[in-house]
């Protein structure tokens, strides 16, 4: 046989596999943007806990008391540091709701004719 007969019965699959390709790029697009906001959202907590945990305003300066070595009185002074408050924890979780709330937008459609292949390559993806 001459392979102009085979190609017009090789395009028809070849069109499913590229909707195909769509389908899991747009799943593999949600997958990707929620696991990033599921990292954003753990990252972010465990740096203000391990910062501090300051449930007011971020601080970039610290008060700390220090004993006069003459008198004994003890005086206020300031030490750089920093010291996130709860706007650095509220962005970061705003930030990571709206990057799952975007992974919504992506709708995938099923198709019955996509089931098999899909359930194969989930197997090699």
């Amino acid at each position: 046989m001459c392979s102009a007969h085979l190609r017009p019965a090789l395009l028809a699959p070849t069109a499913n596999l590229e909707n195909l390709a769509l389908v899991v790029k747009l799943e593999t697009v949600k997958k990707s943007l929620r696991l990033i906001a599921l990292v954003l959202a753990v990252g972010a907590v465990g740096f203000w806990l391990a910062a501090g945990a300051n449930l007011g305003w971020t601080q970039n300066k610290k008060r700390v008391k220090v004993p006069d070595e003459v008198t004994g009185i003890e005086g206020v002074t300031y030490e750089k540091c920093f010291v996130p408050g709860i706007e650095y924890l509220a962005a970061a979780l705003l930030g990571a709701g709206i990057l799952a709330g975007v992974s919504f937008l992506f709708r995938t459609r099923n198709r019955p004719e996509l089931r098999l292949v899909k359930s194969i390559l989930r197997w090699f993806l």
